[in-house]
């Protein structure tokens, strides 16, 4: 019985509920996002030993992708990276360090995500 209502408890997100979920989360313009990717800092994520904020380029890039796409253009895939993304975000911000914030693996594992926590406002 536990299990049939764990069952009808389940969220089912629509196609808009994940697009404005993940454009509310992004805060960083796809020219600054790529640019991000081009440095060494954002490198320092993988190079730790932090495995939560390591945070692939390669799905980074995809996140640029989508960001330069049309909303018509968007395809399931890029719907479930979406979704993704905006997962791994709030699993980032659950380990919110207490100091050094700007210059944290913390901070640049959600940047290499297109959210940037030290900005004050969205693009």
């Amino acid at each position: 019985m536990f299990h049939l209502l764990k069952i009808a408890q389940t969220v089912v997100k629509t196609r808009e509920d994940i697009y404005a979920e993940f454009y509310n989360l992004i805060n960083m313009a796809p020219q600054e996002l790529e640019n991000w990717l081009k440095t060494i800092t954002s490198l320092a994520p993988a190079d730790s030993n932090e495995s939560e904020f390591n945070i692939d380029h390669k799905f980074s890039r995809k996140i640029l992708k989508i960001l330069l796409k049309k909303k018509y253009r968007l395809t399931k895939g890029d719907y479930t990276s979406m979704e993704k993304v905006s997962y791994d975000i709030s699993i980032i911000y659950q380990k919110k360090p207490l100091e050094n914030i700007p210059e944290s693996n913390w901070r640049y594992a959600l940047m290499n995500l297109g959210h940037d926590p030290c900005k004050s406002k969205k693009m």
